[in-house]
């Protein structure tokens, strides 16, 4: 098939038009194909350092300044810590502690962070387990379940994996099994997950 079955010159400067228009877009800041959605600013990537770009042995004022986009605001939990919240856009990212007393008390900006914890599924370890991860993810990557662990307090669930790095602390969703009157096992519900990692420093 030929320009002349389209119906001579006509069709051929259209043709020519067309094809020097296509390769005019990207001088004219256009695309061909659909642009590829931006990487997101911040990646929370769980380290022996710290979350993302909040490390531990900062300061919070220095974490502000690592973190501008973000929002720090006190908060505490059940045994009554002094923490603070770190949100972006109204999601929650991480907790920090800095070993300040009284969670009433304004955020004392000179503390150093000594305790990081995440429940925010964005924020992954370098093997890619985060909270939200079923069980059987962190077993392929970490090895077996080594114990379960049961704090007195709110009967959190700490979980140890045989191979996982040492500087992370990781909790289970409250699916651990543990015989009557223990507060170890190494048996978990099926539907077992990741409910928080943390790590910490001196």
């Amino acid at each position: 098939m030929t320009v002349r079955d389209f119906g001579g010159p006509f069709w051929a400067a259209s043709i020519v038009l067309a094809l020097s228009t296509v390769a005019e877009l990207p001088a004219l800041g256009l695309s061909q194909a659909p642009a590829k959605p931006p990487k997101a600013a911040v990646e929370c990537v769980i380290t022996a350092q710290g979350l993302g770009p909040i490390h531990l042995g900062m300061t919070i004022d220095e974490a502000r300044r690592a973190f501008p986009t973000a929002q720090f605001a006190r908060t505490t939990d059940g045994e009554g810590l002094a923490l603070i919240e770190v949100k972006v856009r109204d999601e929650s990212w991480m907790l920090l502690y800095s070993d300040e007393e009284g969670p009433e008390a304004p955020i004392d900006p000179t503390t150093k962070i000594s305790f990081i914890e995440t429940f925010f599924e964005g924020c992954k370890t370098a093997e890619g387990v985060h909270p939200g991860s079923p069980i059987g993810d962190a077993i392929a990557r970490y090895g077996a379940v080594a114990k379960i662990q049961r704090s007195e307090i709110e009967w959190r669930e700490y979980v140890t994996f045989e191979h996982q790095p040492e500087f992370l602390d990781l909790r289970l969703d409250h699916t651990g099994i543990f015989p009557e009157g223990s507060a170890e096992s190494k048996s978990y519900a099926p539907e077992a997950k990741i409910f928080s990692i943390a790590v910490s420093g001196p």
